[in-house]
């Protein structure tokens, strides 16, 4: 060793520079949250193009931000076994984050589901003739967007799968296919909220469906810009077999967007339908019905 020469010190942790599209995607995401609200709340004002506009800005700046992680990553190769560790601790604990918060979404929903009085905000508005309140149809567009969405997660599987045994091109294909379809899903569900007659603030059980198709749909959107991403990447040959965390990352993020799906599915929509059916026709018997309606 050279004397006196300065010994620099390393680490095995990412060393994280200033970035500022953290911040701008907190300003974008807030604009999104807000403007949606409006929207499910029916203000005429409030038109689909413009969540189209604030989505494309929101979706430019996450572009940003991972085209940085993605020159760090490829081009400068910081990221090492330590920080690839640390990533893969940090999505899982993200994931768990993620089904904690549905979990609470749930809980409240399982909570109110069995009293009549979520559905109908007013008890002068209990009368069945009077009411704008309408059971939710689960045999039309969410059946559909069911469809959609599984069918999707299908080709993504296949396209992970197809890229582990070196069919690029296949791979490629089924990466678009998927994200066609998690698309066409976003403008089911649009239509679907077109169709409802309720607000997000008419009542605990309209707050409720807004609250977990709404979260859901925006999941969704997460998922699609992961996906468009990795589906760049593939094709500029980021990837290799050894050597595919955000490949990986993207495809458990959208199984995971399935199976809410597919809770939503069954309790929002099927479950309640049949359930609350059958009050509004005097088949199933409820606290709330019979208090107010005794010969019932």
């Amino acid at each position: 060793m050279v004397k006196n020469q300065k010994i620099t010190p390393r680490h095995y942790f990412n060393h994280i520079e200033y970035t500022p599209w953290p911040f701008y995607i907190s300003i974008w995401t807030g604009l999104l949250v807000f403007f949606f609200l409006l929207y499910v709340n029916k203000y005429t004002s409030v038109k689909p193009y413009a969540l189209l506009f604030i989505f494309l800005g929101l979706f430019f700046q996450i572009e940003n931000w991972n085209k940085d992680i993605i020159i760090e990553s490829t081009y400068f190769g910081r990221y090492n076994k330590k920080i690839h560790s640390a990533l893969v601790t940090g999505f899982f604990l993200f994931l768990v984050s993620e089904v904690m918060l549905f979990g609470g979404f749930f809980w409240a929903y399982f909570d109110r589901i069995f009293f009549l009085s979520s559905y109908i905000d007013n008890i002068s508005r209990l009368s069945p003739l009077s009411h704008p309140w309408v059971p939710v149809d689960w045999y039309r567009l969410p059946v559909i967007g069911t469809l959609l969405l599984v069918s999707s997660g299908y080709l993504c599987n296949l396209g992970y799968y197809s890229f582990k045994i070196g069919l690029k091109d296949m791979s490629y294909i089924s990466l678009v296919g998927s994200i066609g379809l998690g698309i066409l899903f976003l403008f089911i569900q649009e239509f679907e909220y077109l169709e409802f007659r309720l607000t997000i603030s008419d009542g605990v059980f309209s707050s409720l469906f807004f609250l977990l198709t709404g979260f859901h749909g925006m999941h969704v959107l997460v998922g699609l810009i992961m996906l468009s991403t990795q589906s760049d990447r593939l094709w500029d040959t980021h990837f290799s077999l050894q050597r595919a965390t955000g490949f990986s990352f993207a495809v458990i993020y959208w199984h995971f967007v399935d199976i809410i799906w597919i809770f939503l599915f069954v309790f929002v929509y099927w479950f309640n339908n049949i359930k609350t059916v059958g009050i509004l026709s005097g088949s199933l018997e409820d606290s709330y019905f019979i208090y107010f309606y005794p010969s019932k």
